[in-house]
């Protein structure tokens, strides 16, 4: 006498054999390829290690629990655009010291230099001498040079007015 046993399930909605089924994801690859007709086909296989359970880690409730926002959510935005104007002042100020020693110690030069120097973009340090002209001076030329007040500029011809060299 033969016995049917059941050995492949049948997925369904409340099949015992399918909820008795653990595992997790150990790898997901995906392969393409074009067949003769010229359609593009793509597999993708996710591989499930369904010898053991799912790996989880323990939760902490302490750790779980976080303070509750919900009536300082208002006030937010304006603290956090206050702290950001704040910190925006603190780099300006690090930075015109920064190109005021620059200055202190090479003399006048074009903002690009001064950028090169302290390790800023061109257009930030030329932000920064425009927006304090009381701390900086612009000599102009064609070089456009900038410097600190009473520092005096020795001209100096550019490379296309002396020539090919």
């Amino acid at each position: 006498m033969n016995t049917y046993d059941h050995i492949q399930s049948r997925v369904f909605a409340n099949d015992p054999d399918y909820d008795k089924l653990t595992g997790y994801v150990t790898d997901q690859y995906a392969r393409e390829w074009t067949d003769s007709s010229g359609t593009r086909w793509r597999k993708v296989t996710t591989v499930i290690n369904l010898g053991k359970a799912d790996r989880v880690r323990p939760v902490d409730p302490d750790e779980a629990m976080q303070p509750d926002h919900t009536f300082r959510e208002r006030f937010a935005p304006a603290a956090a655009m206050a702290g950001k104007q704040r910190a925006k002042a603190q780099r300006s100020a690090l930075l015109v010291e920064k190109i005021t020693a620059a200055f202190a110690e090479h003399g006048p030069m074009c903002a690009y230099d001064v950028a090169v120097i302290v390790g800023v973009a061109g257009a930030t340090a030329l932000n920064v001498l425009r927006a304090h002209r009381e701390q900086f001076e612009f000599f102009g030329g064609k070089a456009a040079r900038w410097g600190l007040p009473g520092q005096t500029i020795t001209p100096t011809p550019l490379r296309s007015e002396r020539g090919h060299e």
